[in-house]
């Protein structure tokens, strides 16, 4: 006979609760669950909690401006989320009260996720060379996420498409134009960090002129030129593994009004 799960309350030592939660984790990337077990043991070392009920919205505060000297505004968010996750689940499930619902993610500069022009992208294509200039044009022209492009292997090539693993271990496919085949090798070699590639563009910004950008930068643009150049939303949002067609409007703000309803495809001209 299945053993019961046992039922939680505020007085639930923390600990039990977060091994019942870990379960519920399971439904997300590997990558993510290891994220939020390691951001909730930091947050359980800092707080001491004997129960749910110790750990208060002062608490939890408390906790996310001890970490805020010296850590840039997405590594913090990831312990944000993290918590926020935890406790939303503590809520819906046992209806203990959101410790969480009021501690808010830290605005993020926009180098990351800022939105490149084509101007913008011409200048680094003409400062960046081999292997970099290759990874940049291969995520310019899929819009993988750059965790997806770490995680490629040989078998995720298959004739002129991609077999990409996204958030919450949801499985899509990428078609590969030229350019993607064209480089698709190196992006299946790279095997170093995240990390590692944002500060190549960093550096490739810095040497073109332009603002810093990330990684989330390239995908962005890869979003915005194919609207610009008629590819229908609603397939754009499948290539890019977004949850709802809502998530990938808000790509039509950044394409100018005359673009945003193409239906004609044009001719590459970069």
């Amino acid at each position: 006979m299945q053993q019961a799960v046992p039922t939680i309350t505020a007085g639930t030592p923390v600990i039990h609760a977060i091994e019942q939660w870990s379960g519920h984790c399971q439904r997300f990337a590997p990558g993510t669950r290891q994220n939020y077990q390691a951001a909730l043991a930091r947050l359980l070392d800092y707080c001491q909690p004997a129960s749910i009920a110790d750990l208060t919205t002062g608490q939890i505060g408390a906790y996310v401006n001890s970490r805020l000297a010296g850590r840039k505004p997405q590594s913090l968010n990831k312990d944000i989320n993290a918590i926020r996750s935890f406790f939303r689940w503590l809520n819906e499930t046992y209806d203990i009260p959101n410790a969480a619902a009021k501690i808010h993610k830290m605005p993020v500069c926009d180098e990351e996720s800022r939105f490149l022009s084509d101007d913008e992208y011409r200048k680094v294509l003409t400062v960046a060379t081999g292997r970099d200039l290759a990874l940049v044009r291969f995520l310019a022209n899929t819009g993988l996420r750059i965790s997806e492009m770490i995680a490629l292997t040989p078998a995720s090539l298959q004739g002129k498409w991609l077999t990409v693993n996204g958030k919450g271990r949801k499985r899509r496919f990428v078609p590969l134009n030229a350019t993607a085949l064209e480089t698709v090798q190196t992006a299946i070699q790279f095997s170093k960090s995240r990390h590692c590639f944002y500060q190549v563009c960093q550096q490739l910004a810095k040497r073109a002129g332009c603002l810093p950008f990330g990684p989330h930068s390239l995908r962005h643009y890869f979003a915005t030129r194919c609207l610009a150049k008629g590819v229908d939303i609603h397939r754009l949002s499948k290539i890019l593994g977004h949850s709802s067609v809502a998530v990938t409007e808000r790509y039509y703000h950044f394409c100018p009004d005359h673009l945003a309803g193409l239906t004609d495809r044009l001719e590459e001209d970069l």
